[in-house]
């Protein structure tokens, strides 16, 4: 079983991994044939190279991630709340500009992951509060 400040550690690394653009290191949170679900009720992503692929687009763009609550930890599952940043170049602007995106998470307030003996991420599920799927909201504010 996972102890608390491994699970923290883990979910400090993966946002601040999203940040930096740091591929390698979220990757290697990740065991070889671990599978996401983002949004959640989407098709499952599995496998280290598919996995890739899809952080080496998520990852463009993120100005600033960040942890919006302590991770609540469950067994070998733990679920995490944070806040995306993102920057966005407006067209005929000089300057980048950011929207702010705040996603709240559904009841649960968090994402979701589930650990492997390992260590690592086994299965992760993003509850992003799209419309109807994620069952939460997701906030703009301008600055």
């Amino acid at each position: 079983m996972i102890d608390y400040e491994t699970a923290k550690t883990a979910c400090e690394t993966y946002v601040r991994s999203l940040e930096n653009s740091d591929l390698e290191t979220l990757l290697d949170l990740f065991a070889d044939d671990a599978s996401i679900e983002d949004p959640v009720g989407t098709d499952l992503r599995e496998g280290k190279d598919v996995l890739r692929a899809f952080y080496s687009e998520a990852c463009q763009g993120v100005a600033k991630a960040e942890l919006t609550g302590n991770p609540r930890l469950a067994g070998n599952e733990v679920a995490f709340p944070f806040n995306v940043t993102a920057g966005v170049a407006r067209p005929g602007d000089r300057d980048q500009h950011y929207r702010r995106l705040q996603v709240q998470r559904g009841r649960q307030g968090c994402d979701h992951a589930r650990f492997l003996g390992s260590g690592q991420y086994g299965e992760l599920v993003a509850t992003q509060g799209l419309g109807g799927a994620g069952g939460g909201e997701v906030k703009r504010e301008s600055g």
